[in-house]
């Protein structure tokens, strides 16, 4: 029978682990053209938008779609995946799902693209994507410092310690970006910023870079130098990023240089340790599916959801 999942159904059953497990699975199915990605779909909705992003799974024998409100003063979120004979497998409502697969998509793009060895880490920005993306981080390195800034200076302290208590290690604020990047081994901008806040003569040799924030022409939280400072620049989602007109890196030579995250997954490319990378975190459309799927399987196991009326048994 179809079920309806939430938020807390959704992180009980689903830890990050898990998540990972199951993006860098997609990842490699990618490699080998077994999942179909459509670039996003939107339409006006209020002052904002609704964004769908449909994606199919090919030996999940899987498919499904994530629809999302951008920019209006509510974020209702809706993840539905079907099977592969047309029958609905369930519904996934709230937020947490795209946040669970946005660290996941972090965690496989660090464990490639990242220093073998991690000391330090800078975080700007540290909402709720970063913190994400620190525990993705954590999944797959064990750096010794984090360093993070906000522009909210008064709220950088208990962040600080809140992050400390979690994680174990040292985590500091730091009284400017610049102070927080200098020196780190992994760099990570997850801001609502509509300016640069990471500047390319900040980062060290053999850095890397993630960013997940704003990445529009008139509105991107990298300064383009830091494009060209890489030697990498990879995407989860290239199509996506080569699609959209407003891409901060549309109209420079740098679109055409983006690596698809993929072929690192699959063995075909592969990391130098002299190497400088910047990940441009786009949202692989499919990965929600199949952090959907894995928690629908489970909910079953579980016996846990709730059955949608008029769908029949599976």
């Amino acid at each position: 029978m179809a079920l309806l999942l939430t938020d807390d159904e959704l992180t009980d059953l689903v830890s990050l682990s898990a998540a990972i497990r199951a993006v860098r699975e997609v990842f490699r199915e990618r490699a080998g053209g077994l999942v179909h990605s459509a670039t996003r779909s939107q339409l006006p909705l209020g002052g904002g938008r609704l964004v769908l992003t449909p994606g199919s799974l090919g030996r999940a024998r899987r498919a499904g779609l994530r629809l999302y409100a951008a920019g209006c003063a509510q974020d209702h979120q809706l993840t539905a995946v079907w099977s592969a004979d047309g029958s609905l497998d369930g519904l996934v409502l709230g937020s947490s799902l795209g946040l669970l697969r946005t660290g996941a998509i972090g965690a496989v793009a660090l464990q490639l693209l990242a220093p073998e060895r991690v000391d330090k880490v800078a975080v700007l920005g540290p909402g709720q994507q970063a913190l994400q993306q620190v525990r993705a981080l954590l999944a797959v390195r064990k750096p010794e410092w984090i360093e993070l800034h906000r522009r909210d200076q008064s709220a950088l302290p208990a962040q600080a310690e809140a992050w400390r208590r979690e994680f174990g290690v040292r985590v500091t604020p730091a009284v400017n970006a610049e102070t927080a990047v200098r020196g780190a081994d992994v760099v990570i901008v997850a801001t609502t910023s509509s300016t640069p806040v990471l500047k390319p003569e900040w980062l060290g040799a053999a850095t890397h870079v993630s960013s997940l924030g704003p990445k529009r022409k008139d509105a991107h939280e990298l300064a383009l130098g830091v494009a060209e400072w890489a030697n990498l620049v990879v995407s989860d989602f290239p199509e996506q990023c080569q699609s959209e007109p407003e891409f901060f890196l549309q109209g420079t030579p740098h679109l055409e240089r983006l690596l698809d995250l993929s072929a690192f997954v699959s063995g075909r490319m592969r990391r130098d340790p002299s190497d400088r990378s910047l990940f441009v975190s786009h949202g692989l459309a499919g990965t929600e599916v199949a952090v959907a799927s894995l928690a629908l399987d489970l909910a079953r196991q579980s016996e846990r959801g709730v059955p949608l009326p008029g769908f029949p048994e599976l």
